[in-house]
């Protein structure tokens, strides 16, 4: 790769349309966050009022929580996902603020250091939110499943 520092002397236009590449790069990276987090509380809060729906109007038998255990952990799945979606986005971010700054010959700013979960980012503290919910609905359907198969006393 061609060192960016002698092209950007001799190019002021270069300069200009990789840093308007980059920013549009960074741009995409953050609202494809916001957009993939607003649509995961969405479906979380329909597939869990429609869960709520059916057991309220079904009732809570065994063979109505059983079913309805399935779908909980297949939500508790989606925010894995997400979380998993959110770490990968945030590597995204932090490579092209990177490159923006070797770009601009800047110095980078002084980021807290790495950690598994990490609540210094924006992305640490989303992660850790989906990877609770996915913890909670986990729990909650196996508490489902396991009253469906006779575990606990029937729900009055």
């Amino acid at each position: 790769m061609a060192n960016t520092s002698n092209t950007i002397d001799a190019d002021p236009d270069l300069l200009e349309l990789r840093v308007a590449f980059w920013t549009k790069r960074l741009d995409h990276t953050l609202s494809h966050t916001v957009n993939a987090s607003r649509l995961i509380y969405i479906v979380d809060g329909a597939v869990l009022a429609l869960l709520a729906a059916l057991i309220n109007s079904l009732g809570p038998g065994r063979q109505v929580v059983i079913i309805m255990s399935f779908p909980m952990l297949v939500l508790a799945i989606l925010n894995l996902f997400h979380s998993e979606f959110v770490r990968l986005q945030h590597i995204w971010y932090r490579n092209i603020d990177s490159k923006l700054i070797e770009i601009l010959g800047d110095t980078a700013i002084e980021r807290p250091s790495k950690k598994r979960l990490s609540f210094s980012s924006s992305h640490g503290v989303y992660r850790a939110l989906h990877l609770l919910m996915a913890s909670a609905l986990i729990v909650a359907a196996l508490l489902m499943f396991l009253y469906g198969i006779g575990c606990f006393p029937d729900i009055q």
